[in-house]
C-alpha cells in the first residue's frame, strides 16, 4: 500500500474551521502530511512522533517546501503539551485514551481539535489494527471530548486509496 502524502480529507473538507494563523500541534504526525498542510496555511506547527525516521522525513520535506514545522521525536505520553497553548490540535490514527484530558487542556479557548481513528468495525476488515484496545467503540469519541463543543462527528466505513476503513472522526471546539 502506498502511503499518501496528501493531507487528511477531514482537514481539507473542513478547511473553513482552521484559523489563518496561530499555533498548531500534530500528535503522532508520522511523516508530517497534516503538519505540512497546516504550515502551508500559515500556522506555526509543532509535530511530534515517536519514530525518529518519520520526524527526519517531515523535517526534510518541510525544508524542501520552505515550510516551518518544528518536528520533534518524542513519546506523546511523556511530551509536555502545556495549557491553553494551541489553536489547533490534530490526532490522526493514534489512540491513547489517557491523552484526552491533556489534549483538552492544551487547547486555547476557541481552539479546534481534529481527531480521527479506527473503530471496532475495523477489526473485521483485512488490515489495520488488530488489538481491540487500539480502536474506538461506538460513540466513544464524542464521550472522550464531551467537554468540547462538537462541530462535526461521523462513525462510518469508507473507501480510501482502494481500501475500506472503519473510522470515527470528530471536530470539536473548546469553549
Amino acid at each position: 500500500m502506498k502511503i499518501t502524502t496528501a493531507p487528511a480529507s477531514l482537514l481539507v473538507d473542513h478547511v473553513d474551521l482552521l484559523p489563518s494563523e496561530g499555533e498548531a500541534l500534530d500528535i503522532a504526525m508520522g511523516k508530517g502530511r497534516n503538519a505540512l498542510y497546516l504550515a502551508s496555511r500559515g500556522l506555526n506547527v509543532t509535530g511530534i512522533d515517536s519514530d525518529p525516521e518519520s520526524v527526519a522525513a517531515c523535517r526534510a520535506e518541510a525544508e524542501r517546501q520552505s515550510l516551518q514545522v518544528q518536528a520533534v521525536a518524542a513519546d506523546a505520553l511523556s511530551w509536555e503539551m502545556g495549557r491553553e497553548r494551541y489553536d489547533v490540535i490534530l490526532n490522526f490514527y493514534f489512540l491513547e485514551r489517557a491523552l484526552s484530558p491533556r489534549i483538552i487542556a492544551a487547547l486555547k479557548p476557541g481552539g479546534v481539535l481534529f481527531f480521527e481513528t479506527y473503530t471496532l468495525a475495523q477489526l473485521s476488515l483485512p488490515y489495520g489494527p488488530r488489538n481491540p484496545l487500539w480502536v474506538l467503540h461506538p460513540a466513544e469519541l464524542p464521550l472522550m471530548f464531551r467537554d468540547l463543543k462538537t462541530l462535526f462527528y461521523r462513525d462510518t466505513v469508507l473507501e480510501e486509496e482502494g481500501r475500506r476503513k472503519a473510522i470515527a472522526s470528530l471536530i470539536a471546539r473548546k469553549q
